[in-house]
């Protein structure tokens, strides 16, 4: 492919974790639109603390890019002729150095600050918010504890079909000093470990690379716009994909609400043989790092709560737990058997932990 090979956009900072950083369309104008040739436009953003790479640090956008969301959350709110706390906040509010949205008519941590902040993701996402105030610390990506620009925050958009919270069970792993080697409680029945997150957060970069807007994206295992529903947990190190679904109670039939998540299959999938559909994200990564071929992912072998499961020879197991996870590092080929079996022993030991200490399992 020649020159196709290198970035299109020499404007989008290859080392950049920031998962907003790709993102397409969306309501506020700091959402930038990836195309072909659209130099210039792209949000650059800035390691909190060091150089590089850190394990565990995150990302913020450029400077621009929070200015540009704050005069469109103040003109917005300036129409709106009913008080509230987001219009408070907006309105009150200065851009400091690093692109912090701080207000002097809220203090940091109080009530009204928090349900300020939430008002004006909603704004900024144009979906109600998913995430709960008590995760704020958890979901936080800059240092100042006052501030309101809810780019600084890794908000998730709450849907009709996503009204539960997916991520790793935390409690069950820990971190080898040493190796940086990733533990989980399964590993007693199991003996099985994890890769180093900086393993991780080195193979997400590799696959970002294929795709577009980094390559024009003939090459790409992801369809366009992909990665930014992807974001890298430092704690395990799973490549946590956002396009998941879970069950709400009661509800019999109609989507995959698995857990599961779902993208479109790149062009470069599409050329080793595999249909454009929405399919597993970790089956699609599974097929692009050769753990399985593009002839046996045809079909979602999970199925759906809504009809008949598909079964196929080869299933893909998840070492780590996560079902949302897609890092290749985290997966492995396995019969349904081993898969089951794989299941069954995660969760004995997650059972007999949460028995030792005398509390209910995370996981039934």
């Amino acid at each position: 492919m020649g020159g196709c090979n290198n970035m299109l956009n020499p404007n989008i900072p290859k080392q950049s974790l920031w998962p907003g950083i790709t993102r397409k369309g969306g309501g506020l104008k700091s959402h930038v639109r990836i195309k072909p040739g659209d130099i210039g436009r792209f949000p650059q953003t800035t390691p909190i603390s060091g150089d590089g790479i850190n394990v565990g640090s995150r990302w913020l956008p450029l400077l621009q890019t929070s200015e540009i969301g704050l005069r469109d959350a103040q003109e917005k709110y300036k129409r709106q002729r009913s008080a509230s706390m987001g219009k408070v906040a907006a309105l009150s509010s200065m851009l400091t150095p690093e692109g912090c949205w701080v207000s002097s008519e809220l203090q940091a941590g109080t009530p009204e600050h928090v349900a300020a902040l939430w008002e004006v993701a909603e704004l900024d996402i144009e979906h109600p918010v998913l995430d709960l105030p008590t995760e704020i610390e958890d979901i936080h990506v800059c240092d100042d504890p006052g501030c309101l620009n809810p780019r600084h925050y890794n908000f998730i958009a709450q849907l009709d079909q996503r009204q539960q919270k997916s991520y790793p069970e935390y409690a069950h792993f820990k971190t080898d000093d040493e190796t940086g080697i990733v533990i989980p409680d399964w590993y007693v029945r199991t003996g099985e470990y994890l890769p180093p997150v900086e393993e991780s957060v080195e193979a997400f970069l590799g696959m970002r690379a294929l795709c577009a807007p980094y390559t024009d994206g003939r090459d790409a295992p992801l369809s366009d716009n992909g990665v930014s529903k992807i974001a890298i947990d430092p704690i395990t190190g799973c490549w946590v994909a956002q396009s998941y679904y879970l069950k709400p109670p009661g509800y019999k039939l109609g989507f995959q609400y698995d857990g599961y998540a779902r993208f479109g299959v790149g062009k470069g999938l599409q050329k080793r043989g595999m249909k454009s559909q929405q399919i597993t994200v970790h089956r699609l990564m599974a097929v692009q790092y050769g753990i399985i071929d593009a002839a046996d992912c045809i079909g979602d072998d999970e199925g759906d709560d809504g009809g008949d499961k598909v079964r196929v020879r080869v299933q893909v197991n998840h070492r780590c737990g996560t079902r949302n996870c897609c890092y290749p590092g985290h997966l492995e080929q396995a019969t349904h058997s081993t898969n089951v079996l794989h299941s069954y022993e995660m969760r004995r030991e997650r059972q007999r932990i949460a028995h030792a200490k005398q509390q209910p399992p995370l996981i039934p």
